[in-house]
């Protein structure tokens, strides 16, 4: 029985590499359930087949007709020969769990599946699809997606009515989206802009193979330059790893936007695809974290994908800028300044006396303005800037009004057999646009046609930017209510791993001064935190108590405990460091994850967070924990002081199996003391798992004193 080999055994990318051959170049293919109407959904992928010249065998299974659409075919899944690559099940949901049993036994390695019905978890016919992937060894796409499309092979697998209307050409970009609808709309928008892509793979509702795979799968692939995804929710979190290692491997950008980031949208991806959906700043840190590129709506995705496909070499940070009009200049020199990223550099004294000999001017500036409606002016200027050793990537600004677009692209073709520096054509006026045939014309240059400079810009930020994740949002949600404090927590760490600031529960003034004398003075005394977690807005935490300071601290602390149902607790006082606040929480979708963030009076003044999730090993977490903006503070930023970063990445560490083990929903340390050598956990609350824990932004937000 043939089936891919297991990512134990062999390891991800030994499936990743079957994976992406299934997907790009199928030696055979069958379509069960083939309508005998070219038109029809059915009837679509094997009239693709047909139409753009599959070039593999095609073999087809109807009950009925011996002939469709001019293929012969047979009456049931049993009488195909062995050994097909992929099949295409275009019969009901009733029927899938049976035909992929069947295919299995026929040695189909992959499968895919348009039918709907499996949203709900709780139907018998979504249990039953997944007895039949559990015992056997064929893989799925889908179910409930549109199929995928390899125009570089004409393997078009597809229910997509795009194919209707045009020809995808092959390019260097792959695509991969949850919806297929969303798919279709971003290829359209890739196509008309002139770009070709190297695959089209639409995963629906992911019950076997989910997007991450697909993405390894497709960074495998020598024609594959980028990727490009449009997520709603994260089915196969165990293949981040892989994605991480080959994004690394092979230099390949991975652009995700991510759907369904408010609560509306979460609920509307989960009625369409039934998967579980998480919360949206966990999964853009975590995806971020392991090298993928965010994007934050369509219209960025679809640019940086064109000039990713489009570009002869690779784009560059140092930007020169070609305007016919010097307001517009200036503000893609403001963009530019604001990108944290790119630059716009001055030209050196020998390009500006050799541009400004080539251009027959009386010098040469960066931004350059060529006004006037002189269209061979304009081109000339841009193929003299394209070439210049100054600039890594150029963004020209033109207007209908005032260029010619054949005359401009004549212009613009080069004699040189080096590939002129990436350039992106934008206009004055969003509005405004080169006729198909132009840009179609500006293609084959290697040239991108993009609305406005503004997005030209961004395009080639995201093009250059390498991935930091950034702080997590929150939501303004009302904190939840089943919290346990720190005594609940120490109680999980059965092996006393977790390195607490001593302390003791006292019930009057003797046992305080006991307590104290095992701890040492000075001492903090405040309020234990079995039912009040937000001490200091009560008047609950005295710091720095001395013993003559006892009585008096113990009687005033203990009035605001009794107050409100709780006790006093005596504990040792850290030595001063840098003030950390780390959370351990659940993400539905990549399991407990750590997020460390300054505490005190930085937590909600300094976005420098960094997510550190529990399945990455400990030093790919000590290692991110160094990367981030918060470890180069703690690393000595600028002469400043130096905090024990790998003691932090034990806490997190350790935390994580205390979240594991223990039985929580989250946990989280606040204030931790981080000094020169180890740290120290102050304080801590946490929710049991068996309880609702809130939503993220809850428990991000629900901090102790």
């Amino acid at each position: 029985m043939s089936g891919f080999p297991s990512v134990a055994r062999l390891g991800g990318r030994v499936e990743a590499v079957e994976l992406g051959r299934l997907l790009s170049a199928p030696t055979s293919v069958a379509v069960v359930g083939a309508s005998v109407t070219a038109a029809s959904r059915s009837g679509r992928p094997l009239d693709y087949l047909g139409r753009f010249g599959y070039a593999g065998q095609i073999h087809v299974v109807h009950p009925r007709e011996t002939t469709v659409l001019g293929h012969p075919a047979v009456p049931s899944i049993p009488d195909l020969p062995d050994s097909i690559d992929v099949a295409m099940i275009n019969t009901a949901a009733a029927t899938v769990p049976s035909a992929l049993r069947e295919l299995d036994k026929r040695g189909v390695r992959l499968a895919i599946s348009i039918a709907s019905g499996f949203e709900d978890p709780d139907l018998p016919i979504r249990q039953e699809l997944l007895e039949a992937l559990a015992d056997t060894e064929i893989r799925l796409i889908g179910p409930n997606c549109t199929g995928l499309m390899a125009p570089a092979t004409r393997s078009f697998l597809t229910t997509s009515s795009f194919l209707q209307h045009f020809t995808p050409r092959p390019g260097g970009v792959a695509l991969v989206s949850q919806s297929g609808g969303m798919g279709n709309g971003l290829l359209t928008s890739v196509f008309k802009r002139g770009a070709g892509v190297s695959h089209l793979v639409t995963t629906g509702d992911e019950l076997d193979i989910g997007c991450l795979k697909v993405i390894a799968g497709l960074l495998t692939r020598t024609e594959v330059k980028a990727v490009g995804v449009l997520i709603e929710g994260i089915t196969d979190a165990d293949w981040l790893e892989t994605v991480a290692d080959l994004i690394q491997s092979t230099g390949k950008p991975v652009y995700f936007l991510r759907m369904a980031r408010t609560d509306a949208g979460r609920l509307a991806a989960g009625a369409h695809t039934g998967r579980v959906v998480g919360p949206a700043d966990v999964a853009s840190a975590v995806l971020g974290g392991a090298g993928l590129r965010e994007v934050h709506d369509l219209e960025q995705l679809g640019d940086v994908l064109v000039c990713s496909d489009l570009f002869t070499r690779p784009a560059g940070g140092r930007i020169g800028v070609v305007s016919c009009s010097g307001a517009s200049a200036g503000l893609a020199a403001d963009q530019i300044g604001m990108s944290g990223t790119l630059t716009m550099p001055a030209p050196s004294a020998t390009t500006r006396a050799s541009a400004a000999r080539e251009l027959a001017a009386d010098d040469f500036a960066n931004p350059l303005d060529v006004p006037g409606h002189d269209t061979p002016r304009m081109a000339h200027a841009l193929r003299t800037v394209r070439a210049l050793p100054d600039f890594d990537s150029v963004v020209g600004v033109v207007s209908s009004l005032a260029h010619d677009p054949d005359q401009l692209v004549e212009g613009l073709r080069g004699a040189s057999a080096e590939p002129s520096l990436p350039l992106v054509l934008t206009f004055l006026s969003p509005e405004d646009s080169f006729p198909p045939a132009t840009i179609d014309a500006l293609a084959s240059l290697g040239i991108a046609a993009l609305p406005t400079p503004q997005r030209a810009i961004t395009a080639l930020e995201l093009l250059t930017r390498r991935t930091d994740a950034g702080p997590a949002t929150t939501d303004e949600d009302a904190p939840p209510t089943n919290i346990v404090g720190i005594e609940a927590i120490l109680g999980a760490d059965a092996g006393l791993r977790l390195p607490y600031a001593r302390w003791e529960i006292v019930d009057g003034p003797d046992a305080a001064e006991r307590a104290g004398d095992a701890l040492g003075f000075p001492v903090v005394v405040k309020v234990a935190g079995r039912s009040l977690h937000h001490r200091s807005d009560v008047g609950g935490v005295a710091v720095g108590v001395t013993r003559d300071e006892l009585a008096a601290a113990f009687a005033r602390i203990r009035d605001v405990a009794h107050r409100h149902g709780d006790v006093v607790m005596v504990q040792q006082q850290a030595a001063s460091g840098f003030e950390l606040l780390i959370s351990i929480l659940r993400s539905p979708e990549f399991g407990p994850v750590a997020i460390v963030r300054p505490g005190g009076v930085l937590a909600e003044l300094m976005d420098a967070q960094v997510i550190l999730p529990g399945r990455w090993t400990p030093q790919r977490r000590l290692e991110a924990l160094r990367r981030s903006r918060l470890g180069v503070i703690l690393q000595g930023y600028r002469g400043g002081r130096t905090y024990d970063v790998p003691a932090v990445a034990d806490l997190a560490t350790a935390a994580l199996d205390v979240l594991t083990g223990g039985g929580f929903e989250f946990i989280e340390f606040n204030p931790v003391i981080v000094g020169e050598r180890g740290v120290s956990v102050v304080d801590a609350i946490g929710a049991p798992a068996q309880q609702p824990a809130g939503t993220v932004s809850d428990l991000l937000d629900c901090h102790t004193d």
